[in-house]
């Protein structure tokens, strides 16, 4: 009798072959720089849209860089919704924390502050560093992208620290941008090597 063929094992590779790409790692890093900067201006209700506005960029690059390597892939219905709560999850995310700092920086008159929110506000890197780093390990477990654990590591050490050192804020928001950019480039390339274009006859 012939090996048992593990159909979820072979559709599991393909899919983090499919994802292998790095491209959104790189969506991710553009996301995060734009939302630093508008953060560092004051137009954090503009981080709203960011997942909408990236979404085309995403797709964009997938049809250059990946469909024409291994094609484009249509998953299973399972495969499919654990993408698209890992969307779900990025959505909520973003409007939860658009409305959080939009009440921790509203306007409060004397004392009225609760003293939990003073804290909080006291020590923002830590907590926005352990916010970031539950998002992106959340992210990682739904979509089995373990490269995602890094990142979660690298938010709560990068922004995590910037509670301990007198840099400006914006440079560990900036810095971790950056991480992820060239962690999803250097992804990308290693992806484009391992699958390169095959050039018709």
């Amino acid at each position: 009798m012939g090996e048992r063929i593990d159909l979820d094992e072979i559709e599991r590779r393909a899919y983090l072959s499919y994802h292998e790409d790095g491209l959104i790692d790189i969506v991710l890093g553009i996301g995060l720089f734009i939302a630093s900067l508008w953060a560092y201006v004051e137009m954090i209700y503009l981080m709203g849209g960011m997942i909408v506005s990236l979404t085309p960029m995403y797709m964009g690059m997938k049809k250059k860089y990946t469909f024409p390597r291994i094609g484009e892939v249509t998953f299973s219905t399972n495969r499919t919704r654990r993408s698209q709560n890992s969307m779900t999850f990025l959505v909520i995310m973003n409007v939860i924390g658009v409305l959080g700092a939009l009440v921790f920086w509203m306007p409060f008159s004397g004392d009225t502050r609760p003293q939990w929110m003073l804290l909080m506000i006291d020590n923002f890197p830590v907590v926005l560093g352990i916010a970031g780093g539950v998002i992106w390990a959340v992210v990682g477990y739904i979509t089995d992208l373990t490269r995602f654990y890094r990142y979660s590591a690298a938010t709560l050490v990068v922004i995590g620290s910037a509670n301990f050192i007198s840099t400006p804020f914006i440079a560990h928001m900036l810095l971790l941008s950056v991480i992820v950019l060239v962690s999803g480039y250097m992804q990308l390339r290693s992806f484009m090597n391992k699958y390169p274009l095959v050039q018709e006859s």
